[in-house]
């Protein structure tokens, strides 16, 4: 229900970009996004989430085309988990612009969950590598082809069926810890 809430409340079609305020994440963010994010059409938007959007329009990526980029970013901030998943899953596109560092990448395992299409690097998809195939996930480790793959996608309709769940099973906490932990 939430989700359909939120469909409708962001009225088109929308990328998003999910993170804590992490500087190589935002980092990632313009080194796919640069110069800017003038491959959108006017009236689209990327909805970003997470502590990120405090850092984002400080970072060196967002100062060439300042003014069209801060019009093309919906600084959503931080929300509260169920309405994370809601926004998240109410979105067309996941973005995922992890090109440094060596995190947990749970923002994978949570892009996969939603069923969404996803643009990642390959950065991104370190330990998800028996996802990389499924068609709706795009690997993209050039700047331009990852925006171009966005803007592709925000025109296609919603991907069917998504993750199959014999595939997001796989990232749940029981099947990850199995073995380690009795569940």
């Amino acid at each position: 229900e939430r989700v359909e809430e939120w469909r409708k409340f962001l009225e088109r079609k929308t990328a998003v970009f999910v993170s804590s305020a992490h500087i190589p994440n935002a980092q990632g963010f313009w080194d796919m996004m640069a110069p800017g994010l003038t491959f959108l059409k006017p009236n689209e938007k990327i909805l970003v989430l997470g502590g990120v959007a405090s850092i984002l329009m400080s970072m060196q990526g967002f100062n060439e085309f300042s003014d069209l980029n801060k019009n093309r970013l919906n600084m959503a901030g931080f929300r509260e988990k169920t309405e994370l998943q809601a926004l998240i899953r109410a979105s067309h596109v996941i973005m995922l612009p992890i090109t440094e560092g060596e995190g947990s990448n749970l923002k994978t395992a949570e892009a996969l969950e939603s069923g969404c299409y996803i643009v990642a690097t390959s950065k991104a998809f370190r330990g998800y590598e028996n996802a990389l195939l499924l068609p709706h996930v795009f690997i993209h480790d050039n700047a331009e082809d990852f925006r171009k793959r966005v803007r592709l996608l925000l025109d296609f309709s919603a991907p069917s069926p998504g993750t199959p769940i014999e595939i997001k099973s796989k990232y749940y906490w029981n099947s990850q810890l199995k073995g380690m932990v009795n569940l």
